[in-house]
């Protein structure tokens, strides 16, 4: 009996708008049922989305020195991963950024900074940032930690559109992957954005040696927060972090669940972006799965190709996206 057989037989057919039991369900698959997961994930996508991607860029503004203890993270002060440290780069150089995005079809700009929260300084210098983005015609858009509605505030006047803030697992696993902040403060920042009226992108990362349980668990806390983009991380360890890279083989399997987990059951309600991402550290390559802009599948898998070689080059590897 094959996947899709399975699932109209016990679950009457859903490729949308699941509950937590057959998002279980679907974690027990094993085998070519995996690959069709991945299939039934493309259906839901499609019928609902279509296939088109988003595109946004961002830029390292401030590097390393963080006092938490993100077990997964080289910008960690924690951890002995060799990368580049620097503070809060200048005005110019992010809009020098910010302007190359734009000509490369970016349609949000994100400035994301390493530390707890970014200091009152610090967001002072942003919100001007902010502006400036939103006036060269790009969604300014800020990941700066774990800010109060006061620094949020700040920002949302100076014209941001969008906060990123990732729950990165369960509230039972959290304190697994991280003791110098709680889940809830994590949460804490999440609704303050809301409040504001902010756009808010808030996910995980797969693959902490976190339990399928752990996973759902967080997607479904997602869905009940109602946040408007959903980047799935997959981790990918960097040498020096203290993170055991055997935990990075969180299959593939996982993003598929939570495209079912996140869609609608109607094809006319709004359905949260998915993006598919790959951290490392301070690498991410994003490829938003909704929205915008109508680019073929041969385009789309060029792109992703284009983009993995370059990251494999960085990092010593070799390999590409089929």
């Amino acid at each position: 009996m094959s996947l899709y057989e399975k699932i109209q037989m016990d679950a009457g057919a859903r490729l949308t708008n699941i509950d937590r039991e057959f998002a279980l369900f679907m974690s027990k698959f094993e085998g070519t049922d995996v690959f069709e997961l991945f299939s039934l994930s493309s259906r839901a996508r499609v019928k609902l989305s279509g296939n088109k991607v988003d595109l946004c860029s961002i830029i390292n503004a401030k590097s390393g020195a963080c006092p938490e203890d993100c077990s997964f993270c080289a910008q960690s002060a924690h951890s002995k991963a060799d990368i580049k440290v620097y503070p809060l780069l200048s005005r110019e150089k992010i809009m020098e950024a910010a302007a190359s995005a734009r000509e490369n079809g970016v349609k949000r700009f994100c400035v994301v900074t390493s530390g707890k929260k970014s200091s009152d300084s610090e967001i002072e210098e942003i919100c001007g940032v902010v502006s400036d983005i939103r006036e060269i015609g790009l969604l300014p858009c800020a990941t700066l930690g774990l800010l109060d509605y006061a620094g949020l505030k700040n920002l949302k006047d100076a014209g941001l559109h969008r906060y990123h803030h990732n729950l990165e697992t369960s509230e039972a696993f959290f304190s697994e992957i991280c003791t110098t902040h709680t889940y809830m403060e994590n949460l804490n920042t999440i609704k303050a954005a809301q409040l504001l009226g902010l756009s808010v992108c808030s996910g995980g990362l797969f693959g902490l040696g976190e339990s399928w349980e752990d996973c759902i668990d967080m997607a479904f806390v997602l869905k009940e927060l109602l946040v408007d983009s959903v980047p799935v991380n997959f981790f990918m360890p960097v040498r020096g972090t203290p993170l055991k890279s055997e935990y990075a083989e969180a299959g593939m399997q996982r993003s598929g669940i939570c495209i079912h987990i996140f869609s609608p059951p109607e094809p006319t309600a709004c359905l949260s972006e998915i993006i598919l991402q790959l951290r490392a550290g301070t690498l991410r390559t994003t490829f938003r799965c909704l929205e915008i802009w109508g680019l073929s599948h041969e385009e789309i898998l060029q792109r992703k190709n284009a983009r993995f070689k370059r990251r494999n080059a960085h990092l010593g590897r070799r390999g590409h996206i089929r």
